[in-house]
């Protein structure tokens, strides 16, 4: 089969190759692919206590709050988790630019409130 889809349409057949190989590198949807870096950087932080700090105070606390007290109301007012994703990012930036770079120890690991520029990975 692959030999008559190279010598009746070779065209297409380099289109196939090269969306095979998008695939296997790549996420197979192309919204994915253009956000999303398929390199990872190794250096850069994602467990950073600035990002746990975001992560709980909207899980924990923000959400639910605002969940419970606008449930009385009809018709209700409700935080979805993709609303609080979209909160941590100007909380992370405002974040970056006020938490002091204190570090210490812990453990044996090192730990920094302000480790740098606020990230994806974060």
């Amino acid at each position: 089969m692959d030999e008559d889809l190279r010598t009746t349409d070779p065209e297409a057949w380099q289109e196939l190759k090269v969306e095979m190989a998008l695939i296997t590198v790549n996420s197979p949807y192309t919204e994915v692919r253009a956000v999303v870096d398929n390199h990872d950087d190794p250096t850069e932080p994602c467990l950073t206590i600035r990002a746990w700090i975001i992560g709980l105070v909207s899980l924990f606390l923000l959400a639910p709050f605002i969940n419970q007290f606008f449930d009385i109301r009809q018709p209700g007012i409700y935080v979805y988790s993709n609303v609080a994703q979209i909160l941590a990012y100007p909380a992370g930036t405002f974040f970056a630019k006020v938490l002091p770079s204190w570090g210490f120890t812990l453990f044996g690991y090192d730990f920094n409130l302000n480790p740098g520029p606020f990230s994806k990975k974060e």
